[in-house]
């Protein structure tokens, strides 16, 4: 499977995308919820409670993380292995998936490679600003299959005013990936601002994306955005891939995720259908 399938699933993504609205009264609503019940085999009592802590200030985000703990009862197909009995598929989800506030058709659709998408986007209601950056907060859930079985699921801000911020040291980022680090070592740094995390499975174990903007320096001496996508396994940094924010916007995060973690961790499916 090449990567710039990945790809035009972002670029058709943007244009064609339906979203889940919130209600008109959710000015007053919770953020994210220390209490959210979570399954642990889904998601490690560590990164839930830094996407709970350190998510970023952004509603929508925090409203499709609430929805995103549904996933923990779908299978997801272990890409090492290959097991289907059980496994999730596409129309599971289309029937059981719900979406919070107004729930509507996702966009989805099916591709001539054997994959397919489906994705929730979440919108603050027309005029509903953050007041941090007078902006809408976006945010999405999407989920990736391939020959019909759930590969990935992830959640992303959609929302890009971090850009405008101080961000996490691009340095700090190097020196964990290169200590392999707990996860945890993140929460050392006041700057650090979840706005993605995506997950597939390999040889019986979820392997995570933890996405967050970081700062880029250039020979100018210029400070500008970056995006480090760190993949997680074990509650340890695994590996990380950075990239700069103008790639970030044109791949879309979600597709860093995925590729990221497809390529980084250890599975027999995508290299056999690279063979092919």
């Amino acid at each position: 499977m090449k990567k710039y399938s990945f790809i035009l699933l972002s670029v058709l993504f943007i244009f064609s995308v339906m979203p889940v609205k919130a209600e008109d009264n959710l000015a007053g609503a919770d953020l994210f919820s220390t209490t959210s019940k979570y399954d642990h085999t889904f998601i490690t009592p560590t990164l839930a409670e830094m996407m709970e802590e350190f998510g970023q200030n952004n509603e929508m985000l925090h409203l499709a993380w609430e929805d995103y703990q549904q996933i923990s009862e779908y299978e997801f197909f272990d890409l090492t292995t290959m097991e289907e009995t059980g496994v999730t598929t596409y129309l599971d989800v289309l029937r059981d998936f719900v979406p919070s506030y107004d729930p509507i058709e996702p966009f989805n659709n099916i591709y001539d490679e054997g994959y397919s998408l489906v994705s929730f986007v979440y919108k603050a209601p027309e005029g509903d600003l953050n007041p941090e950056n007078e902006l809408e907060d976006w945010a999405m859930i999407d989920m990736y299959f391939f020959e019909d079985k759930l590969v990935y699921s992830g959640i992303t801000s959609l929302s890009l005013y971090f850009h405008m911020y101080n961000s996490f040291p691009q340095e700090e980022v190097i020196s964990l990936l290169r200590e392999e680090a707990a996860v945890s070592k993140l929460t050392d740094y006041q700057e650090l601002e979840i706005y993605a995390l995506g997950q597939i499975k390999s040889d019986g174990e979820f392997y995570y994306g933890l996405g967050f903007p970081m700062t880029e320096i250039e020979s100018n001496h210029e400070t500008y955005g970056g995006a480090a996508s760190l993949i997680i396994y074990d509650d340890q940094i695994y590996s990380g891939i950075p990239t700069n924010f103008d790639e970030a916007i044109d791949q879309g995060f979600t597709t860093i995720m995925l590729n990221s973690l497809i390529d980084i961790v250890p599975n027999y499916y995508f290299n056999i259908q690279e063979d092919l």
